[in-house]
């Protein structure tokens, strides 16, 4: 139903003439009837669906498909100042150390003589807010080239600087030991120094026994032993092979004449050089024959004692 105007105006024409009842009644019906369709059936409002953040850029994005935006965030910018100074003039968003904690200007100001976090203006405005506050369990400063941190008490974060659990240096096939009884009064030693009673005793019967260094994957390994050797013949290996540290000494005895040969020889590997008395053959000179094998270069031996004479 249309409305009917008397008059003509911003609503459009009029009829020119009075409104009969039957019009004048339509009118409010057709009103009330509007009211009533808004009262049951309301439009759905338009309501908030996400809100899409790309930078400093904002967009709210609304549930009838449309979206407001973008807008602009506001962005603070910090200024470091570094350490906090006296008689100095800060401005708002200023950061400033002291005592480990970093503070952040919240009103501008020109610093008293000393530092006080809870400055204000009189008027309720405080200078500072604290941003970042230094740790309970901060590193302690000092500390000498290769000390370490370790726990002094057994109060938390009782920390101080000591000497490292372990020395610094140390050679190829070298062990940690305990020197004192002092804390962690350690070095770096051969395997075979620690041996206090003499020469370790070794037992082979292989038919040529090749002399063995001590390394990671074999710890036993042969320097300053003495080797009870029932064998064919006692091999000196190059460094390559077995990385003995110069100055290793192996001492062998032979103990039974091995089947097929007068006694048990000794043989070079290739690339070795094994210096033994002149007039004398690379083997022992029978059972119970001792001879001592010394590393004095990278490949190159030294042996003494009992030789088989040419």
């Amino acid at each position: 139903m249309t409305i009917i105007y008397r008059t003509t105006g911003a609503w459009g024409a009029g009829q020119g003439f009075n409104l009969t009842p039957a019009q004048l009644d339509g009118n409010f019906y057709d009103l009330a009837t509007r009211v009533n369709t808004i009262e049951t059936t309301p439009p759905a409002a338009v309501g908030i669906s996400s809100i899409t953040v790309v930078g400093d850029q904002m967009t709210i994005n609304l549930t009838n498909s449309t979206a407001q935006g973008p807008f602009t965030l506001p962005t603070p910018t910090l200024t470091p100042k570094g350490t906090w100074q006296p008689g100095t003039i800060y401005s708002i968003n200023d950061l400033v150390n002291y005592g480990g904690t970093t503070y952040l200007v919240t009103w501008d100001h020109t610093s008293a003589a000393t530092f006080d976090p809870g400055a204000n203006d009189g008027a309720g405005h405080n200078f500072y807010s604290a941003l970042i506050e230094s740790p309970s369990s901060v590193i302690p400063a000092g500390g000498a080239q290769g000390t370490i941190l370790r726990k002094v008490t057994a109060t938390d974060y009782d920390m101080g600087w000591g000497l490292g659990a372990v020395p610094s240096g140390g050679l190829s096939n070298q062990i940690l030991a305990k020197l004192t009884n002092v804390a962690f009064d350690m070095a770096w030693v051969n395997p075979n120094s620690l041996v206090s009673k003499g020469l370790a005793i070794k037992s082979v019967t292989a038919g040529a026994y090749t002399l063995l260094a001590t390394t990671i994957s074999n710890p036993t390994g042969d320097e300053f032993t003495y080797i009870r050797a029932s064998c064919d013949s006692i091999v000196v290996p190059t460094n390559a092979a077995q990385p003995f540290a110069i100055g290793s000494e192996v001492t062998v005895r032979s103990m039974v004449i091995p089947s097929g040969t007068p006694t048990m020889v000794i043989t070079a590997a290739s690339g070795v050089t094994l210096n033994i008395p002149s007039g004398f053959q690379q083997a022992f000179f029978g059972v119970g024959a001792v001879i001592t094998f010394k590393k004095i270069l990278t490949d190159t031996w030294e042996a003494f004692g009992l030789f088989l004479p040419t």
